[in-house]
């Protein structure tokens, strides 16, 4: 939550340092976007014609509790690579369609020594709500089909095991756009 109020504060505070045309500039030829969610996913993404926006994204994660027998880390990451057709204006914003394919693996030092690694699809979309002429909240909501595996082990055995699945995501954040 820190990361995502300072990354926050930044995009505010730099937006009215570039100038232009809020829907006609915004989703154009030439202009990059940089863009954080809640929970951690950060992306870049460049408007290669205007309303087709490809994009690549990141997250990080980790964390530690306390198992009643000793703290527990678990490390999580992904990648991903897309696309994205703006359509036009409604309201204070623009809806978008998206799709992307991406990677992601977890791994933690619990007993066992527990890893998992998957693909995943997604399809969806959102909309884009300005608040300056660079600077939109997004809502992204999208079907996600994942193909992977796990892997732990017991007692000296390693148990493999291929896990696939899918489910919706919504995603909330802040995304600049630099024109």
């Amino acid at each position: 939550m820190r990361k995502f109020l300072i990354v926050a504060v930044a995009l505010l505070l730099t937006a009215p340092a570039f100038a232009g045309d809020m829907m006609g500039s915004a989703h154009s030829k030439g202009t990059w976007t940089v863009g954080h969610a809640f929970g951690g996913n950060t992306g870049i993404g460049f408007f290669y014609m205007d309303n087709i926006e490809v994009s690549a994204g990141f997250n990080f994660g980790s964390n530690s509790s306390d198992n009643g027998g000793g703290s527990v880390a678990t490390t999580s990451m992904g990648f991903s690579v897309g696309g994205a057709y703006y359509l036009s204006q409604m309201g204070p914003g623009i809806p978008y369609g998206a799709a992307s394919l991406g990677y992601s693996s977890t791994s933690s030092d619990a007993a066992g020594d527990p890893k998992s690694s998957s693909m995943n699809i997604n399809i969806g979309g959102g909309y884009d709500w300005f608040l300056t002429d660079h600077v939109c909240w997004f809502g992204d909501l999208r079907y996600n089909i994942n193909s992977g595996s796990s892997e732990s082990t017991v007692g000296g055995t390693t148990v493999s095991n291929d896990v696939s699945g899918g489910g919706l995501n919504f995603m909330i954040g802040l995304k600049a756009f630099i024109f």
